[in-house]
This record gives structure tokens, C-alpha cells and sequence, in this order.
């Protein structure tokens, strides 16, 4: 069998971390927090590994896309939801499934733990 698969890894204090993982164009990991270590460190952030990240970037371009990180939400009633974190705004949270539909709904449906989460991407 062959999987095509590409990987960022970055090494922080002697420790290698995975960044991204794609197998197969499926994004298996995604780990914004060190996307942002990245970017504090270097003064850019990996997007898509099958696009090359280069140090000549312009400041007056639009940033590049990145890949989306999926998870499982959980709402206050326990039903889950695979999907990758949108936006923020206001009182609504905006998700997208793995099927492309885009889902708004209200923060305070959630999960507590699915609230700290959002909370801590705000930081």
C-alpha cells in the first residue's frame, strides 16, 4: 500500500514536535499553538506542507491559508460533532464538518471544556 503523506516537525529545547501531519491530503494533526511558537521564533507560521514555507514572504501579501485542524465537539447535551474551529464572534462559534457545511451555533451550547477551549485560542 502507498499513502502519500507530508509532515512539519519543529524542534523546540531539544525535542522534536510534530506541527502537521497530511496523509493521503487529510490532515491527521494540526497543533496552532506551535504554528504560533513558529511564528514568534521565525516571524512566519507553516501552512500547507505541499507548499513550500519560505523566508522571502512579503509583509504587504495576504497571509497564507492553513489547513484546518479538525476535533470532536461535544455540546451540553453530550452529542458530538467532528469538525474544525471557524471564528469567534460574539456569542456564536462557527464550526465546519468534514463534509464542508459550515455550523453556527451559540458558545454557551457547548461543552465547559469545549468553552476553555475556544478561550484558549483567543490568547
Amino acid at each position: 500500500m502507498t499513502y502519500r503523506w507530508q509532515a512539519i516537525v519543529f524542534l523546540d529545547d531539544n525535542t522534536w514536535r510534530l506541527v502537521m501531519l497530511v496523509i493521503n491530503g487529510e490532515t491527521m494533526a494540526d497543533h496552532p499553538e506551535l504554528m504560533a511558537t513558529i511564528a514568534a521564533k521565525h516571524g512566519e507560521v507553516p501552512t500547507s506542507p505541499s507548499t513550500p514555507v519560505t523566508s522571502t514572504a512579503k509583509p504587504d501579501m495576504p497571509p497564507k491559508p492553513r489547513l484546518l485542524s479538525y476535533r470532536t465537539w461535544t455540546d451540553s447535551k453530550g452529542r458530538t460533532v467532528e469538525a474544525a474551529f471557524i471564528e469567534h464572534k460574539g456569542p456564536n462559534i462557527t464550526l465546519k464538518k468534514r463534509d464542508g457545511k459550515e455550523v453556527t451555533l451559540s458558545i454557551f451550547k457547548l461543552s465547559d471544556e469545549d468553552r476553555e477551549w475556544i478561550r484558549q485560542q483567543g490568547k
